[in-house]
C-alpha cells in the first residue's frame, strides 16, 4: 500500500473478488467483524481485509471510527483507507493532520511498538492519573502522568485511538490471517506466487513450507528469486536456504551455473 492515508473504503471488485474467512477476534468491539480475503482478477490471493467500525475509548466522549485495515497474506499489517467524507479526530474533535495520518501509519506497522504492553484497561488507568495536557477532562487525551515512553509512540490527542487500532492490526487478527493461510491457501501454485515476490517475508515462508511439494518443480522459481532481487534480498534467500537444498546436486547445481552473474553479498552467503 504505497499511500498512507487513501479516500477510499472501496476495494476493486471489478478486478478480482473477496471472500469471507472468519471474523475479528479483537480486544476492541469491532463493527465490521468480517475479514476478507481479496483475489485479483488471476485468482490470485493478494491481500486480507477488514472494514471496521469501532469506538476507541470507554465512554461516549470521543467518536467511533470508520476504516478499513489490510494485512497482507502472512497476517502483516500493510495499511488504512478512510473513505470519502471520513476522518480521524483528536481530543476536542480536532481533524487528524495529513502528518499525523502518515505517523498513525507508522505507529500500525511497528511490530515492536511498547502499546503491545498495554491492554486498554491499562491505558484507560493512565488517563486517570493526572490532568491532560490542555487542562480538559475529556477523553483521548494525553494526561501529564503518561510516560514519555508512550508519548513518543503515539499522536497527542489520540492515545487511545492508536493503542485500539494498533491491538486492532494484530495479535488474533493475524493469527487468524495466518492460519487461514497455512490450511487454505498453501500449495505449490501458492508457492510458485511467493518465492517469484519481492517480499522476502513471503519467500522464506515458501522455503520453510517446501516439505509440503514437490520441491524439485519450485527449483527453478528459487533460483529465478535470487537473480532477479536485489542484492541484499537475494542474500538473504540464500541464507534461508535448508540443508536439504544446499544438498540436493540438481538444485546446487542450478544456484551455482548463477554464481557469476550475483551480487557480493549473495555470493558471499553462497561460499559460506
Amino acid at each position: 500500500m504505497n499511500t498512507l492515508k487513501q479516500r477510499s473504503e472501496k476495494i476493486p471488485a471489478d478486478r478480482g473478488h473477496s471472500k469471507v474467512i472468519g471474523t475479528s477476534q479483537a480486544e476492541v468491539h469491532v463493527g465490521y467483524e468480517s475479514i476478507y480475503l481479496y483475489y485479483n482478477e488471476r485468482s490470485q490471493a493478494e491481500y486480507y481485509f477488514q472494514k471496521v467500525y469501532t469506538p476507541v475509548c470507554q465512554d461516549s466522549e470521543c467518536k467511533s471510527i470508520r476504516l478499513t485495515v489490510r494485512w497482507d497474506l502472512l497476517g502483516k499489517y500493510q495499511g488504512y483507507y478512510l473513505g470519502d467524507g471520513l476522518e480521524f479526530t483528536k481530543l476536542d474533535h480536532e481533524p487528524f493532520t495529513e502528518a499525523e495520518y502518515a505517523r498513525l501509519h507508522s505507529i500500525l506497522a511497528d511490530e515492536e511498538s511498547i502499546l503491545g504492553a498495554y491492554s486498554s484497561k491499562d491505558i484507560a488507568g493512565l488517563l486517570k492519573q493526572g490532568s491532560p495536557l490542555d487542562g480538559s477532562t475529556k477523553a483521548d487525551a494525553l494526561t501529564g502522568a503518561t510516560p514519555e515512553a508512550i508519548k513518543s509512540e503515539v499522536i497527542e490527542g489520540a492515545l487511545y485511538t492508536c493503542h485500539a487500532l494498533w491491538h486492532l492490526c494484530r495479535g488474533a487478527n493475524d493469527d487468524l490471517i495466518l492460519d487461514y493461510t497455512k490450511q487454505h491457501l498453501l500449495n505449490e501454485e501458492f508457492a510458485h506466487q511467493l518465492i517469484l515476490s519481492s517480499d522476502i517475508g513471503y519467500i522464506k515462508f515458501s522455503l520453510d513450507h517446501l516439505k509440503n511439494f514437490q520441491a524439485q518443480n519450485l527449483y527453478t522459481d528459487i533460483v529465478q528469486s535470487i537473480r532477479n532481487n536485489e542484492s541484499f534480498i537475494s542474500s538473504q534467500i540464500v541464507e534461508h536456504l535448508s540443508s536439504e537444498l544446499i544438498c540436493d546436486n540438481v538444485f546446487i547445481s542450478q544456484l551455482w551455473a548463477l554464481f557469476g552473474n550475483l551480487g557480493y553479498l549473495p555470493q558471499l552467503s553462497l561460499i559460506h
